[in-house]
């Protein structure tokens, strides 16, 4: 599997993509350095983070389903790295996935 070639998108084009209103202001409230962040709704069917890369991608080449396919053979194949990583901050692995 070949990795992908991240290049984010750097300028806000409002032909494609619609300010998500709530999200920013949510963003101001956080921090006020937020004049350079533009929040954009995504679909939101359970796969939001993954529409939310490939908005930040740009690649119409790339599925949602492939990404969350990807996720999953990378939590996988390194199950020990993220276990001895994250286990301390979520508790055992097995039972923070049935959640």
């Amino acid at each position: 599997m070949v990795p992908y070639e991240f290049r984010p998108n750097q300028i806000f084009d409002e032909r494609k993509h619609i300010i998500d209103a709530v999200a920013k202001k949510y963003l101001e409230q956080a921090t006020s350095d937020v004049h350079h962040l533009v929040p954009v709704k995504v679909t939101a069917n359970g796969n939001c983070l993954y529409y939310s890369i490939l908005v930040l991608m740009n690649n119409p080449a790339v599925a949602t389903s492939e990404l969350r396919v990807r996720t999953i053979i990378e939590l996988v194949t390194n199950e020990t790295y993220y276990s001895n990583t994250y286990s301390p901050l979520a508790g055992p692995i097995d039972i923070a996935i049935q959640a």
